[in-house]
């Protein structure tokens, strides 16, 4: 029997235990698009990858900006194995609220995947390490594309997480 301990242990579970052809969906151009618990186990290895080679590291604490979709969940659990600490931000936060959150969780690195939202927060992510971006238009040095980031291999050392560590944190 396989036991999970770790939000990060759970991608070994899926990678060894689960064989789904449609284990996560989303609509994309009208259409339903399916990604296979295979494929989603090699994106979060493939991302954890690239977020490595780009500074995040164990502790680190992301922000994500993103309704729930199959690729907030692909960057949370690259940040899992990691041993990152993912920020889950509300879509509907105050700026005063943001700027707290931000600066209270040392913010370096954050996912968006909301151009209404990124619009309105565009001057906090000048000077972030990277903004990971999903269907929005932007540029900058510090903005990739998510489609574009992931690494071709999967070349990152998984750090020992404990069970006791930090995964997230949520302001409420």
């Amino acid at each position: 029997m396989f036991e999970c301990k770790t939000l990060a242990e759970l991608v070994d579970f899926i990678e060894t235990q689960i064989d789904n052809e449609s284990f996560l969906n989303h609509i994309e151009n009208g259409h339903w698009i399916s990604i296979s618990s295979m494929e989603f186990v090699s994106k979060v290895h493939r991302l954890a990858s690239a977020l490595s080679a780009r500074g995040v590291k164990k502790g680190t604490c992301v922000a994500i900006i993103s309704d729930s979709s199959p690729f907030w969940l692909i960057v949370d659990y690259a940040l899992q194995s990691l041993g990152a600490v993912s920020v889950p931000i509300f879509a509907n936060i105050s700026s005063s609220n943001l700027s707290f959150e931000l600066e209270d969780a040392e913010i370096k690195y954050v996912y968006i995947a909301s151009q209404e939202k990124f619009d309105q927060l565009a001057a906090y992510f000048e000077n972030m390490e990277l903004v990971l971006i999903k269907d929005i238009e932007a540029k900058g040095q510090n903005i990739e594309k998510l489609d574009d980031f992931y690494a071709d291999n999967i070349d990152y050392e998984k750090p020992l997480i404990d069970e006791n560590d930090l995964a997230t944190i949520i302001y409420t």
